[in-house]
């Protein structure tokens, strides 16, 4: 993972241009902004790589320019030995919850639930295998409206066009 992000990062570098050396710190440039570069603090001003352990693009185009190795200033914990030491001792299983011995601690509860703050729900919501309500209101569709002004079907007197 480490080699790709670092060849990624190469690949960024060549739009990089080193404006300023002062041999340990450079400042680069990228499109409008400017990246200062600490070779011996290790510190770059885009921060990537104090929070990666890789070298960024920035210092990428800084080792470029005076020629120097890119794979030394990869943080140890990307590398083979690194990984080898830490996986190299024999991890013991945790024993089952049945077989853990008894405490005379206080056990612990779950905290009570607290009431949310904000206005109260108006109605209960259902579950997904809540029966829905059988009685209530009734649909109308299939009744045929009537106008209680001109006693015709098809509108109700409030579109009614009968003065009066």
């Amino acid at each position: 993972m480490a080699r790709l992000i670092l060849e990624e990062n190469k690949n960024k570098s060549r739009t990089c241009k080193v404006l300023w050396n002062a041999n340990i710190e450079f400042e680069i440039g990228e499109e409008e902004y400017r990246h200062i570069v600490n070779l011996t603090d290790r510190v770059c001003s885009c921060r990537t790589w104090q929070l990666r352990g890789i070298p960024c693009q920035h210092v990428v185009s800084a080792l470029c320019h005076i020629g120097q190795e890119l794979e030394p200033l990869v943080e140890h914990w990307y590398k083979k030995d690194t990984l080898l030491k830490a996986y190299s001792h024999f991890i013991q299983l945790i024993t089952n919850i049945k077989m853990w011995p008894e405490t005379n601690n206080p056990r612990i509860e779950r905290p009570e639930p607290k009431p949310m703050s904000g206005r109260p729900a108006r109605n209960k919501r259902k579950g997904k295998d809540e029966p829905r309500k059988k009685y209530g209101k009734m649909s109308k569709q299939g009744v045929k409206q009537t106008c209680s002004k001109c006693k015709l079907e098809s509108h109700n007197k409030r579109y009614c066009k009968v003065t009066g």
